[in-house]
């Protein structure tokens, strides 16, 4: 089952490989984690995926950034979605560390503003600990997939 909110690039595979090579098992990490031994065989399974904040929890039980247990989905430009949840933040975190109401953040997210003022951007990339052309760069991917649904 897997949530929209959930991190669609999360690599349960990244995840069994880490867990195996911090030598921890399932109960071990869940503990570190602060979820149920359940829940991580479910991730690792593949049958869940983590929402972001769980997932910076998991990374960091490990010792890994959260983009350390994801994949891609392709050598395209990472979209918004994907450098914040490398950050390890959900939206509401992400908004509320760059200083904007959440449903603005979201929209920017999405793609739904055409045209992001270059001092959003800047809030933004220091929210997210990236550069600011990598901000420009996801939104502009976030607008293209944006303007392609409708």
């Amino acid at each position: 089952m897997v949530g929209q909110n959930a991190v669609a690039d999360f690599d349960p595979d990244k995840l069994r490989k880490a867990r195996a090579e911090a030598r921890l098992s399932q109960r071990e990490l869940a503990e570190r984690a602060g979820v149920p031994s359940t829940t991580i065989a479910k991730w690792e399974g593949g049958f869940h995926r983590p929402y972001s904040s769980s997932l910076a929890t998991l990374a960091e039980a490990l010792g890994l950034s959260p983009e350390e247990l994801t994949t891609p989905a392709s050598t395209a430009a990472r979209t918004l979605a994907q450098l914040r949840v490398g950050a390890g933040l959900t939206q509401a975190q992400a908004a509320v560390r760059a200083g904007l109401v959440r449903t603005r953040y979201s929209a920017i997210e999405r793609g739904e503003i055409a045209t992001v003022p270059d001092e959003v951007v800047e809030v933004i990339a220091a929210a997210l600990g990236v550069g600011s052309s990598a901000v420009r760069t996801a939104h502009a991917a976030a607008r293209s997939a944006y303007l392609d649904q409708r």
